[in-house]
């Protein structure tokens, strides 16, 4: 199964929403990306440090023969992506790994392969606590 760790700051709203809009929205994302061929959804909603904003970290497990381009589109379309410099998406580096981070209206997305699900649940410091949607 293929899994992609993502990252969702979103921004640029009157009034950022609070963790009971992005539960409504994550679980309006996963019916989405359901279409796109994602299996299984697990997203964790924390608080950021000093001000009172939420970022989101989902796992996504991916069917292996589906197309990733259409999860990527329908993702950037969730925060209203625009392009940089003729691309939707970019690379960038962040220590020794290589994400995808794509800017929108609405929010920032970062996206990575998941190579080792405990090291990414380690990271998020989340073992057991994902909300998982099937």
């Amino acid at each position: 199964m293929n899994k992609l760790g993502i990252m969702v700051r979103k921004s640029g709203e009157k009034y950022p929403p609070n963790k009971k809009d992005l539960t409504k929205q994550m679980k309006t994302l996963h019916k989405k990306l359901k279409k796109e061929g994602v299996l299984r959804t697990e997203f964790a909603i924390e608080k950021d440090k000093g001000v009172n904003h939420y970022h989101t970290h989902l796992i996504l497990t991916l069917n292996e023969n589906e197309n990733r381009l259409s999860v990527y589109n329908r993702l950037s379309n969730y925060i209203k992506g625009f392009s940089i410099h003729g691309n939707l998406w970019n690379k960038e580096l962040r220590g020794l790994e290589y994400y995808d981070v794509c800017e929108g209206k609405f929010g920032i997305i970062h996206i990575q392969q998941i190579r080792s699900e405990n090291e990414y649940r380690g990271y998020i410091n989340k073992f057991g606590e994902l909300l998982t949607l099937i």
